[in-house]
């Protein structure tokens, strides 16, 4: 089995399966079970058709291979994936103990946010459930995808386990048809001379900590799931584009190439980036302009829609100079060398060596010297307002140099042993050189991938399971699009996690995204929260829907006024109570319906006089409450009844219910309690008709699709000079 095709054609239907969500997200506003299984069956199908069409493609040998590096080492370093890969992704994310565990405080509860919030069945294409303000500016590629999975019943933390999984195989092969062993190597374990400050007894978390050139694996790959995608995909356009569009031989189908690189913004916007760098420098640089210039005239409508969708393009500070990445104040040498290591060193002799021995192939300058160009601009022209994020382009250069820096050292091994192997202290020499060269480059990176391999991941405490259910549960008949107002300086809040849109989340991370006036609406919040006197001009400013009331709000603001509290309750759970902001006097449309239908069901059964019919209307377990007592279970209230239609006939019985009523109790929508008038007209055996009125209040529950009385309370207002008298049930629903 070709396992190359196989990787070329999942990810393919992966591409396939979101853009085609995106597409019916769109048309149908939103996406719900249908259509998710229709993008994955879209997906499906393509990746089928790939797998087919790719039959005849000649096998990609990878860059440095032919310098015999040897299988065991190949196998070792596969073995090292692995360990990683299941290390990593078995921890993603897990329940333990009735909580939620995530490897990361940020990164992963933003994600499930994201998949969650997709899954809700949300218009497209959405604002951000982060920052309520804005339409989405994310790569949401492989989170729709994952959603998909979700909408059909696949548990969260299974995606995240056998995505990373899967990815993890993807990554490895790819990166090995990229650039051999060495390559996959350099991915693993790279960094600088700041990890041998380990053998000096430093922790490695505060070495890690320190330094912004940071484990790729662990950092990037299992906390950036984008990546998941990005990486594996965007290497099988490099390893195309090598054959195809610089050496002139057959790649992959030109549309294989158009769909992984057009639709490369919905899933990751810096490896767009890159490659459309790339494939610039080669339209005027590159043998094959013709094809190069091809591909990019017939990728830039989609690949603009999408970027544009994605970046959104509001905030000019994003794409800004600043000299020297994120080296700030820090010593020169000290940061570099504590970074990088001998990376710099090897990467400057890469164009001398590739010019004296006028290599092409795999370590070909067309891709090499552009890359190393990149790195160099990438290090001083930030395209996100967080510079470390630049790491992700910088990534891309380091990955594209690879397979040269891994030929140069074999060839500068090779040549070593062939000038000076004729003596046993040459040949010793020589291996030690070469072994300290890999020592100096692999060292940090290796430490710190053995650790967390032994360790595992860090793991973070997200959210009560049993609180997130609640919520997922007591708010499931609100539509996905309201915004609640709750805690914003919070990664892990329960309302994010559950999938819902807020007005600002994220804390500090969310001007990251490039949002406008992150600070003022984190302030409106703040306002709401605290009560402030114009907390309903904020609520109104932010479009809010409700507010959120929970435990980590009252430890926040401790000394609020709360007057949303005098709203109506629109769900409630152990700690937490959510008002309703949209209700001014105007009850829920949907559950005013509901009472009136009961009314009016209890109107005729009374105009009827039937008793059986009214007691119907109550729950096996009613309470009524009259002016004389009070009655308990349904078949003494229907006895009441019985003896009241015996003695006086009732007409004309109208009930007038409360503008505001009903109110909603608790969280589940199946209770709701109501007040109003009612009024009926009584003729007795021996007097004349009479009007009587009065108020009433009662409470209502669901029982399967039906309404019913559970309590039920009434008066009846005095006659002008007259003095109240008992005159049985005469009280409305």
């Amino acid at each position: 089995m070709s396992y190359y095709r196989l990787t070329v054609a999942g990810i393919l239907g992966v591409c396939v399966a979101a853009c085609a969500a995106t597409a019916l997200g769109l048309a149908r506003s939103g996406i719900d079970r249908s259509s998710a299984s229709l993008a994955l069956v879209a997906g499906a199908l393509a990746a089928i058709f790939a797998w087919r069409s790719l039959g005849s493609t000649s096998s990609e040998k990878p860059a440095a291979e032919s310098l015999s590096s040897p299988k065991l080492l190949t196998w070792l370093v596969a073995g090292i994936f692995a360990a990683f890969a299941f290390r990593g992704f078995s921890e993603a994310l897990f329940f333990k103990d009735g909580r939620l565990f995530a490897n990361d405080p940020y990164d992963t509860p933003l994600h499930i946010s994201y998949i969650n919030y997709l899954a809700s069945g949300v218009a497209f294409w959405p604002a951000d459930c982060i920052y309520s303000r804005e339409p989405l500016h994310y790569p949401i590629g492989i989170d729709l995808f994952t959603g998909l999975l979700v909408i059909d019943g696949v548990p969260i933390q299974w995606c995240f386990f056998a995505l990373g999984i899967l990815a993890s195989a993807a990554t490895a092969k790819t990166l090995w048809k990229w650039g051999g062993t060495f390559t996959v190597a350099g991915f693993l374990f790279n960094g600088g001379l700041e990890g041998f400050r380990y053998l000096a007894g430093k922790g490695l978390e505060q070495i890690n900590y320190e330094v912004d050139w940071k484990s790729i694996p662990i950092v990037m790959f299992a906390l950036q799931r984008s990546f998941l995608y990005a990486l594996p995909a965007g290497l099988i356009l490099l390893i195309s584009w090598r054959k195809r569009l610089l050496a002139g031989e057959k790649g992959l189908p030109l549309w294989i190439e158009w769909c992984l690189y057009t639709t490369m913004p919905l899933f990751h916007i810096h490896t767009f980036i890159f490659l459309s760098a790339i494939l610039g420098i080669w339209s005027l640089t590159g043998p094959n302009r013709k094809e190069t210039i091809k591909l990019i005239l017939i990728s830039i409508p989609v690949a603009t829609l999408l970027v544009v969708l994605v970046a959104g393009f509001g905030n000019a500070g994003v794409i800004h100079l600043k000299w020297g990445w994120c080296q700030g104040n820090r010593e020169f040498w000290q940061y570099w060398l504590g970074n990088f290591g001998i990376l710099p060193i090897l990467t400057a002799l890469l164009p001398v060596w590739l010019i004296a021995t006028k290599r092409g192939g795999h370590a070909d300058a067309r891709i090499t010297i552009p890359s190393i160009l990149l790195f160099l601009f990438f290090l001083n022209v930030m395209f996100a307002l967080y510079d470390w994020d630049n790491t992700k382009l910088l990534l891309w250069c380091y990955i594209a140099i690879l397979p040269a820096i891994g030929e140069m050292l074999l060839w500068a091994k090779t040549w070593m042993e062939n000038k000076y192997g004729k003596t046993v202290a040459g040949r010793f020499l020589a291996k030690c050189g070469y072994a300290t060269i890999l020592v100096l480059f692999f060292f940090s990176g290796s430490v710190s991938l053995w650790k967390y391999i032994e360790n595992g991941p860090r793991t973070w405490d997200l959210a009560s399971l049993k609180e997130l259910e609640e919520i997922k549960n007591a708010t499931g008949s609100i539509p996905s699009e309201k915004t609640y107002i709750c805690l914003h300086d919070m990664a892990n809040h329960p309302l994010l996690l559950t999938g819902h849109k807020i007005a600002a989340g994220f804390g500090v991370h969310i001007w990251s995204h490039g949002y406008k006036n992150t600070l003022e609406t984190e302030k409106e919040v703040d306002d709401i929260l605290n009560g402030a006197p114009d907390w309903e001009r904020c609520a109104k400013d932010l479009q809010a829907d409700y507010v959120f009331w929970g435990k980590d709000e009252k430890e926040k603001y401790p000394n609020s006024k709360v007057p949303w509290t005098r709203k109506p309750i629109k769900a409630q759970g152990q700690d937490w109570t959510l008002y309703d902001l949209r209700q001014t006097g105007t009850p829920d449309p949907e559950l005013r319906q509901q009472l009136l239908a009961l009314a009016k069901k209890f109107d005729e059964a009374v105009n009827n006089n039937d008793a059986a019919a009214v007691a119907a209307l109550y729950t096996e377990d009613a309470v009524l409450v009259t002016d004389h007592g009070s009655l308990y279970g349904r078949a003494a209230i229907e006895k009441e009844y019985a003896d009241l239609f015996q003695k006086v006939h009732f007409s004309n019985w109208v009930t007038t219910y409360d503008p505001s009523s009903p109110h909603p109790i608790g969280g589940t929508g199946d209770e709701m309690w109501e007040n109003g008038e009612w009024s009926v007209t009584i003729q007795g055996p021996n007097s004349g008709p009479k009007q009587r009125k009065g108020f009433d209040s009662s409470i209502a529950v669901r029982e399967g699709s039906t309404w019913k009385k559970r309590l039920f309370t009434w008066n009846v207002t005095p006659e002008a000079g007259a003095t109240p008298s008992p005159g049985g049930v005469i009280g409305s629903h």
